[in-house]
């Protein structure tokens, strides 16, 4: 019987998924990154967690932690910070003299060492440290501040079955005492005080373009956005809007970087500039009137923050100074706040790279893991867009290693870009050093600047022996190689081609020399996720001097088409060059119209009025079939934002997959077109109450003759496919006649086995 009841609770579960609720989706907007002021208000204390401190278990006999971190470059930090250490310490073994020892935690502040704790009470302990005046300057070659924590437990060597942990809590913090100062206004120190590593403030960056740009200023606004995704590592928050959208709240709460000609931007008469503007235009003694000039001052608007002018007398001065942004510090002239560009060489960024090169020739030195020397080592190196898509890479170690290890509990894992691609083992053998070749799988390096981590978990033969004594380390030998072949194979994306292999597809070319950006004059939304685009493309290229084109739908230049790869952004009906591609397009949208049709769906859904969603397709492009288009679209203004945001959050790219999606919200569906027919329309899967279908006597087509009356008539359409009760029904039935006969094979053999037993 507890079957039975089972198999029915099973079944009504079943169904309750079925039939259960459906919560409503609310249309969704584009997440607001003005909303990460600059200038907030923090009293100077930050938890470790803040801080990026994982809490962790710290055995003995030896261990340590590390955290690294930045202070706001507006601060300048005064004597007066502490340290608050929470900890808990746990000790089993033997106890001598009816007190427990151990061992010792060590703090370091900067290199500074604040005090020692002698560990003899077991539990919580909260313990208040000073920061003396002279342990406040970083020590760290990029200004960064760190804490050191070693815990030395080698008392519980003497005793057999001794053994002590401890565990400093999350929950500890760190108090800074500072003064507020004037942001720098030197742009050697580029791109400080926009953006610092590990900082513990956040800031965000807002791009100003004129509320009318040109075809050449906003090309330097993206070169611009592209150059901050480079030199930031992709992690300052930025925004791209028009001039007239400068609220008096944006500009309060945030940096500015103002890219246009000196006569369409007059909001920055207000601002006390090194180059005022005069008459509408700007005058350097000895500049020609094509030179990019590029200036910072602070902030009228931000006390702590500043304000970056990226411009020109001419179109080209204004492209000159923007494709600067990405080479990071910014050489200046006779005063530091003032940059004149006479000319920028994008094609000197495709410098021929060697296939193999010795860690010697990419700069580094012999260097030891283990010990006072750390676990972790880390390479950075180049690599062309031909080494990056060839075959047949790999790397070469050339180690040695102390006798002193573990052998069997000792290892080095190696990896590049993040992921793992080989590790090494050592043997108790008479040879100290060796070689090993790491074969490189395709696909892992990356065009421009790659990164190679080697992380080591060593062991010694006697775990109480002092670190003092060197006894487990493996050297790194500068004589270790990267060997990166290059081909001239060239991929031919045709069917291949997949919304999943994003942004990739546009990373192929050194530069973004093969990409095009392509949106309406009108459409504001797309410039914005346009700049949010480029931002990423520069980050995972790690692009220098971007040579990225910009063209209006209505007038895309042919060399454009037949050179580069095109990213369309915006609503078919303001983009003309949609109907050049509108037969090519997976799902095409009728004349006039925004609505992207799904000729491949027997079932096609009209979306109701007043619902806003995005769509993504991709195609080869038809004027050259070694690049690609990319259209990230909406039926409506408000939908242009799902499109991109489905491009840029991780929770959904990593979703996208064929070559169309429909985006509503945090929402996205999709499917391949070049599969055939399929038998409901993408737009059937959203909820119920977003889409109508057309009458059963209209006769949909491609082209869109079938919105006739019937078809604009809405009716509702019921969420629930129409098989699913009859077969919940019968398989409720039978999984039911199945538990009967069970029983009742279970009630015989009962009678069987009793009348046995009984004999």
């Amino acid at each position: 019987m507890r079957k039975l009841l089972a198999m029915m609770a099973i079944t009504m579960v079943m169904a309750s998924v079925f039939f259960g609720n459906v919560p409503d989706v609310a249309a969704g907007k584009a997440s607001n990154v003005l909303s990460a002021p600059l200038a907030q208000e923090v009293d100077g204390t930050f938890t470790f967690k803040e801080l990026g401190y994982s809490e962790r278990i710290m055995i003995g006999p030896y261990d340590s932690a590390r955290i690294l971190f930045s202070t706001p470059s507006t601060w300048q930090l005064t004597s007066g910070g502490k340290i608050t250490l929470k900890f808990n310490m746990s000790h089993t073994g033997a106890v001598s003299g009816g007190s427990v020892v151990g061992g010792s935690l060590l703090i370091y502040f900067n290199g500074t060492i604040l005090d020692t704790v002698i560990l003899n009470q077991v539990g919580p302990v909260t313990l208040v440290l000073d920061i003396p005046a002279e342990a406040l300057k970083p020590v760290t070659d990029d200004g960064r501040h760190f804490i050191n924590l070693f815990f030395d437990a080698s008392i519980n060597c003497d005793e057999e079955d001794a053994s002590s942990s401890l565990v400093v809590s999350d929950d500890s913090d760190i108090n800074f005492q500072f003064i507020n100062i004037a942001p720098s206004v030197d742009l050697a120190k580029f791109p400080e005080p926009l953006y610092q590593p590990g900082a513990l403030v956040s800031s965000a960056t807002v791009i100003v373009i004129p509320d009318k740009p040109t075809v050449l200023e906003l090309q330097s606004a993206l070169a611009v956005s592209a150059g901050l995704g480079s030199i930031t590592n992709g992690q300052l928050i930025t925004s791209l809007i028009p001039v007239g959208d400068l609220k008096e709240e944006i500009r309060a709460a945030n940096n500015l970087i103002f890219v246009g000609l000196p006569a369409n931007l007059p909001l920055l008469k207000n601002v006390n500039l090194p180059v005022p503007i005069t008459n509408d235009s700007l005058s350097v003694a000895g500049a020609t009137k094509d030179d990019g000039i590029v200036q910072i001052a602070s902030s009228p608007w931000n006390q702590a923050g500043v304000v970056m002018f990226v411009s020109g007398n001419t179109e080209l001065a204004v492209m000159k100074a923007g494709s600067t942004i990405g080479v990071g510090h910014i050489i200046a002239g006779t005063r530091p706040d003032v940059s004149v560009i006479s000319n920028i060489n994008p094609d000197t960024n495709k410098i021929l790279i060697a296939e193999t090169r010795t860690f010697e020739e990419l700069g580094y030195e012999i260097a030891t893991l283990g010990d006072e020397g750390g676990q972790y080592l880390s390479y950075k190196f180049p690599i062309s867009s031909e080494q990056a898509s060839s075959t047949g890479a790999y790397l070469e170690l050339v180690t040695s290693h102390s006798d002193l290890l573990k052998f069997d509990k000792t290892g080095v894992s190696v990896f590049l870009n993040g992921q793992v691609i080989g590790s090494l083992q050592f043997e108790d053998t008479l040879e100290q050093i060796s070689t090993t070749r790491i074969e490189i799988l395709p696909n892992i390096l990356r065009r421009g600047t790659n990164l190679l981590e080697i992380v080591s978990d060593l062991q010694p033969n006697n775990n109480c022996a002092s670190p003092d004594l060197n006894g487990s380390w493996v050297t790194i030998s500068e004589f270790s190689s990267l060997h990166a072949p290059t081909t001239t194979n060239s991929l031919n994306i045709g069917n291949s081609l997949d919304l999943k292999n994003f942004p990739e597809i546009f990373l192929s070319g050194d530069n973004l020399s093969d990409v095009a950006f392509i949106f309406s004059q009108k459409d504001k939304s797309s410039w914005g996720e346009a700049s949010q685009i480029a931002y990423l493309l520069g980050n995972l290229g790690k692009v220098a001097l971007p040579d990225l084109r910009v063209a209006y739908g209505d007038a895309v230049p042919e060399d454009v088409l037949n050179t580069r790869s095109l990213i369309l952004i915006g609503r078919a009906s303001t983009l003309p060059i949609i109907g050049k591609l509108n037969d090519l397009l997976p799902a095409p949208f009728a004349n006039g119209l925004d609505e992207a049709l799904q000729p491949t769906m027997l079932v096609n859904y009209r979306l109701l009025p007043g619902v806003n969603v995005g769509y993504i397709q991709v195609l080869p492009s038809p004027w050259n079939s070694e690049r690609v288009i990319l259209a990230v679209m909406g039926n409506t203004e408000q939908g242009i934002p799902m499109a991109g945001q489905s491009l840029l959050k991780d929770t959904l790219a990593s979703k996208l997959e064929g070559n169309f999606a429909i985006v509503y919200g945090d929402q996205l569906i999709t499917t391949d077109t070049r599969l055939g027919p399929t038998k409901d329309g993408l737009a059937g899967q959203l909820p119920s109450d977003l889409v109508s279908t057309p009458a059963a006597n209209a006769t949909p087509s491609s082209e869109g003759e079938g919105n006739n009356e019937n078809q604009n008539q809405p009716q509702d359409v019921t969420s629930r496919i129409n098989w699913i009760l009859p077969v919940i029904i019968a398989s409720t039935l039978i999984i039911i006649g199945i538990a009967l006969i069970v029983i009742r094979r279970e009630s015989k053999l009962k009678i069987v086995e009793k009348p046995e037993q009984e004999q």
